[in-house]
């Protein structure tokens, strides 16, 4: 019975989390700097971003795999999730620069 009880929590932890996980993207840009970005060249953009979008990646592995596990949702949110949010944002903010400053994918080419 105690071991149904937790399942049932472990359940609804997730599904919690499920929903918050869709509402990283709107929060993401709260756990970043606006201006971090401003003063960047195009070239430091570029490098930049792709240094973030690698964090991503693995930020998103790291998540998929503790997620195999029983709990791992939960698991995976707490551990993660911040850091992930964080990057997210550093990325949002980033591009939006990008954007401002009229970069071209060919500088990234360099």
């Amino acid at each position: 019975m105690l071991s149904k009880c937790i399942a049932l929590a472990f359940g609804c932890c997730s599904l919690v989390l499920a929903g918050c996980s869709s509402m990283s993207e709107i929060l993401a840009p709260a756990n970043a700097d606006p201006a971090r970005y401003e003063l960047y060249s195009c070239e430091q953009l570029s490098n930049e971003r792709k240094s973030l979008a690698a964090q991503t990646e693995q930020l998103e592995q790291l998540m998929a795999k503790a997620k195999t596990a029983p709990g791992g949702s939960v698991i995976a949110e707490a551990a993660y999730g911040p850091d992930y949010m964080k990057v997210r944002g550093q990325a949002h903010f980033a591009e939006k620069a990008w954007q401002q400053n009229r970069c071209k994918d060919s500088v990234a080419a360099k």
